[in-house]
């Protein structure tokens, strides 16, 4: 199975811009509880709207494409562990993956591809994304 995911999101809010959310482990670990679920909320919608239909029985590989939208240094366990994080959280509340312990996925992989800026999520503000791949582990 392959699809792509942003690598923030956007949480709107009622009298102020919206929140850019980058979905990485520092800003995940320093956001208010109620940010971060608003922040998975938003994102298991966007999984749900892909309509994937291929459901994992047996354990998994998960490997992660990343283009960046911008040239900087980044920490790419930084990254790929906020990325890993959402992404395997939504695939179980979606039912794709039975659960994302180490028995179902054996192994994630994230692999930095370089920046690319034509990936359209219809807004200027949202660059940056990732490709997912994911295979059953023989």
């Amino acid at each position: 199975m392959k699809f792509c995911i942003p690598t923030r999101i956007l949480l709107p809010r009622k009298t102020k811009k919206d929140i850019s959310f980058p979905l990485n482990v520092n800003t995940f670990a320093n956001q208010h509880h109620r940010i971060k679920y608003n922040a998975k909320e938003i994102f298991y919608d966007y999984i749900d709207s892909l309509n994937l239909k291929q459901k994992f029985t047996k354990p998994v590989r998960i490997h992660y494409r990343y283009y960046a939208e911008q040239l900087r240094n980044f920490d790419e366990s930084n990254i790929g562990g906020g990325l890993d994080k959402f992404l395997c959280d939504a695939l179980v509340k979606s039912k794709i993956l039975i659960d994302d312990n180490y028995k179902h996925v054996k192994h994630y992989t994230f692999e930095y591809i370089g920046i690319k800026k034509d990936y359209d999520w219809g807004r200027d503000d949202l660059k940056g994304y990732c490709e997912v791949i994911i295979n059953t582990v023989d």
